[in-house]
């Protein structure tokens, strides 16, 4: 026989020695509150009750068996003699074994053995069914249909209060029919006092039962909302800030990102625990820029120190948009990362200033070259005349010349005089031809229709010297330029092209355009006499650079068009064999460019 640890309650518990003499452990409680906490901590086998307590409190007694595995708690009830014909009330309120006080020495050890056996052996049974260890870490109990508790661990015990399970018991009931057989859960969230729990709920595949799991998750839901409580600062303070920002743990994953960042709402909370791997895999793009950043997220934890980079991003209307962009590491007390800060800022109006003010140093750097060799031209071609007039009038000064002398020297003095004239007038028309182009007004036009119209100019010289002209030019092609300065490229190199044609056959002009990401390219090519580049490549372009004498002209042409080209931040080249022919090609920038 083994000994039994039995609760009793009565007011005359001398009668039950018997029970201890035998070895059986007995505690003798008087309220409901020593009972709660006995049914706890000494988990009894058996509830011993006599006819010294009131109904009322054996129907609170027999409620509290109720609530846990207690129901395989057999309950004895002894009553006062002669009170027979009540034994049949009492069994309906739940008593197992009921006795008159006479009987208990004869029957009460022999049925105290025999009952609680068979309630043991029912709830072995039933936990060896539910498949829960005694020894789980959290809280477990089984349930049957009605809810009631079939078994629980000592966990359950130890966390689980009974103001509040009444309450649970209706969750449980509610949700027991989302779950299957199958392993399949139905999953609550049930807070207990200042602890949280997600409970988990699986059907027994035995028994029309459930098995209920307690997954402690209080340090979780602390932590969510402690992060909440950031994540409300970040979106109060930082979603102000004029800039994108973003707020990574030391895994580099997003722990916030602002407005500013990321627009799309939906997108911005998706990437919170993300990486930026994660980030260009659902934008399906390539992983260098997640690639950069992870370098520089680690260099920023190497050194201890910003590190900034900038980033160039294509907007949707293919525009580039430059952010400079720098990672702050944050550390704890042990020099550990806690976290990073992430910013950007855009500069792209910055950067569009000073490419502008770049662009206009390098123009002043080459008007300052031009008048450099300006100068130059005006120190040698016009110093030669003026010599000469000089000499001249020294000549006619003399008293002893001839008059036939002295009608030579006068004539000689006007040819100075009208080609130092028609030298200063072709400079000043240059200067006024690049100025005009350069300051017109920019607009978009028709390649096709601005081509066109100005080859009208050249119909009668094309008839007279048969030219052939082909155009490769779409039709709705646009440009944002100077037209004035346009009209001055394409008349200058198409003149050039008449200049220079080739004695031994058609000549043969080809106007082609062609696009690339940064530039409109103008072909211009001829089947002309050629230019020798090994010999005047340098100085194609420069001023008065003739490098036909035998053909019209005063070298203004090539330098003329070069200064338009490239004051609106374009380029020229030029590529040419000797007998063979010349193409000009011309660097028009995509983007307009501001003066």
């Amino acid at each position: 026989m083994k000994s039994k640890n039995l609760l009793l309650c009565s007011t005359n518990p001398e009668q039950f020695g018997l029970l201890e003499q035998n070895g059986h452990r007995v505690t003798l409680f008087t309220d409901l509150a020593a009972l709660e906490k006995l049914l706890y901590e000494d988990q009894p086998n058996g509830f011993l009750i006599d006819y010294t307590i009131d109904i009322s409190i054996v129907k609170k007694i027999l409620d509290y068996k109720k609530k846990l595995q207690h129901q395989y708690i057999p309950v004895f009830y002894v009553m006062e003699e002669g009170a027979s014909p009540e034994r049949y009330r009492y069994r309906i309120l739940g008593m197992d074994a009921v006795f008159q006080a006479h009987e208990v020495e004869k029957y009460l050890l022999g049925i105290i053995d025999i009952e609680c056996d068979k309630y043991e052996t029912e709830r072995d049974r039933n936990s060896n069914l539910a498949t829960f260890p005694e020894i789980a870490q959290a809280p477990v109990c089984l349930i049957n249909n009605k809810g009631d508790l079939l078994y629980s661990n000592n966990k359950f015990y130890e966390n689980i209060t009974w103001d509040r399970w009444e309450e649970l018991k209706e969750l449980l009931l509610t949700e027991k029919d989302k779950a299957t057989s199958d392993n399949q859960f139905s999953r609550i969230t049930w807070a207990n006092n200042d602890r949280v729990y997600l409970v988990s709920i699986i059907k027994n595949p035995k028994r029309d039962w459930y098995n209920i799991y307690f997954a402690d998750i209080t340090t979780q839901k602390m932590l969510e909302k402690e992060i909440q409580e950031k994540t409300e600062f970040y979106k109060n303070i930082l979603d102000n800030i004029p800039a994108d920002i973003g707020v990574f743990s030391k895994e580099h994953k997003y722990l916030y990102v602002n407005s500013l960042g990321i627009q799309n709402t939906e997108i911005r909370n998706w990437m919170i625990g993300k990486t930026d791997f994660d980030y260009v895999k659902f934008r399906n793009s390539s992983p260098e820029m997640a690639i950069r950043r992870r370098e520089y997220f680690n260099s920023a934890i190497f050194t201890k120190k910003d590190a900034e980079w900038v980033d160039e991003v294509k907007r949707p209307d293919g525009s580039i948009k430059h952010v400079i962009r720098r990672f702050h590491p944050v550390f704890d007390e042990n020099e550990e990362l806690k976290l990073m800060i992430g910013y950007g800022i855009d500069i792209s109006e910055r950067t569009k200033i000073t490419n502008e003010l770049r662009h206009l140093t390098d123009t002043l750097s080459k008007q300052n070259e031009e008048l450099r060799k300006f100068t130059y031209i005006i120190s040698h071609d016009l110093k030669s005349p003026l010599i000469n007039l000089t000499a001249l009038v020294d000549l006619l000064k003399n008293p002893a010349m001839v008059q036939e002398a002295k009608e030579q020297a006068i004539t000689m003095i006007g040819n100075n005089a009208t080609k130092l004239i028609n030298t200063i007038t072709e400079l000043a028309s240059t200067i006024q031809i690049k100025d005009n182009a350069i300051s017109d007004t920019k607009i978009f036009f028709n390649w096709y229709e601005t081509v066109n119209e100005i080859l009208t100019s050249f119909k009668y010289l094309i008839a007279k010297k048969s030219m052939l002209v082909e155009l490769g030019i779409p039709v709705t092609a646009e440009v944002y330029f100077s037209k004035s300065g346009l009209q001055s490229i394409i008349q200058n190199l198409v003149s050039n092209a008449v200049k220079f044609k080739s004695p031994d056959r058609k000549l043969k002009v080809q106007i082609s355009l062609f696009n690339t990401s940064d530039y409109q390219i103008l072909s211009i090519s001829d089947n002309g006499l050629g230019i020798d580049l090994e010999k005047y490549g340098e100085r194609l372009f420069n001023l008065y650079q003739r490098f036909h004498p035998e053909t019209e002209g005063k070298g203004l042409g090539l330098y003329l068009v070069r200064s338009i080209i490239e004051s609106a931040g374009g380029r020229i080249e030029v590529e040419s064999e000797i007998n063979v022919g010349t193409t000009f090609k011309l660097y028009f920038p995509n983007k307009p460019l501001k003066y």
